[in-house]
């Protein structure tokens, strides 16, 4: 160490302290060579970060393709190739609340019913998920026999003969697997699949709103 005094015009002298680097790491035994130690720990650290981060990347880009895949099946028209990395990013965030294989299933209930005009990308499905998910376990558990679903799908039949002009306005829409009743925008519509146990029940207070004949149903 050695001490050393500055003098400044106007001012008092300053005393300052100068500390030779090489010397006091030659009295602990201590090599220079120890900061490349710490750089190669620093690097691994990063490498390890970089590939968690790669991973991830893969597995949103994998859901994020298989939800395009199953939204171009019911709609070929939908204008995308391949999923932008909005989709990517947001189906990360999906995978950190629930696993591939639960999304997957929601997104299964997703295109095969009324929720597909309204979750048409990751981020809609993000913020629904819950709400999509109780409206999954709530059909799941009403369904009935399949003599009951047979006979369902013959009163949405009769339906469709007995108010063809309700189905060209789109009150009434019927899916593969679904009747929905539309009652404007101010009113949530009613979404009932032929497989609920209370579909009839359904269905006629679908029809009562809307003031359509019950006679012969």
């Amino acid at each position: 160490m050695e001490l050393i005094e500055k003098k400044i015009k106007g001012s008092p002298p300053r005393r300052y302290i100068y500390v030779n680097e090489h010397k006091v790491l030659s009295l602990f035994n201590l090599s220079l060579l120890d900061k490349s130690i710490c750089a190669k720990r620093t690097n691994s650290s990063y490498n390890t970060n970089k590939s968690d981060k790669i991973n991830n990347t893969s597995a949103g880009a994998d859901l994020a393709s298989f939800f395009l895949k199953a939204l171009k099946e019911k709609k070929p028209d939908l204008n995308k190739e391949k999923p932008p990395q909005s989709w990517i990013r947001d189906c990360n965030k999906l995978l950190k609340i629930r696993s591939q294989e639960q999304i997957e299933k929601v997104i299964h209930f997703v295109v095969n019913g009324w929720w597909l005009k309204n979750i048409l990308c990751p981020e809609s499905l993000y913020q629904k998920i819950d709400r999509l998910e109780i409206e999954m376990n709530e059909k799941d558990s009403k369904v009935g026999s399949a003599k009951d679903l047979g006979k369902n799908k013959e009163i949405v039949n009769e339906i469709v003969k007995k108010f063809p002009n309700r189905l060209k306005s789109g009150e009434v829409h019927v899916g593969e697997d679904y009747i929905e009743f539309n009652y404007g925008p101010m009113v949530p519509p009613d979404y009932i699949t032929f497989s609920e146990g209370d579909f009839m029940e359904k269905v006629r207070g679908g029809l009562r709103k809307m003031g359509m004949c019950l006679e012969g149903l």
